[in-house]
């Protein structure tokens, strides 16, 4: 199954990260699930994100331009 990618380790971060752990304990083969805090640099390098099938935004509105 896919890997999912989280990128915001705060409250809707962690949200998320919780109803995908929960939902994948309902099915086999549910998948990995990774939250990436801020990186230092203030921005992921793009190496981060390798192996996702999914990646969730999930961090402050002024990161997103940063992320995307």
């Amino acid at each position: 199954m896919q890997t999912t990618i989280i990128l915001g380790d705060g409250g809707l971060g962690r949200a998320v990260e919780a109803a995908l752990v929960d939902r994948a304990e309902t099915r086999p083969a549910g998948g990995a699930v990774r939250v990436l805090g801020r990186p230092a640099a203030g921005r992921h390098e793009p190496t981060a994100l390798t192996g996702a099938g999914l990646v969730v935004e999930a961090s402050r509105g002024d990161a997103v331009a940063l992320n995307l």
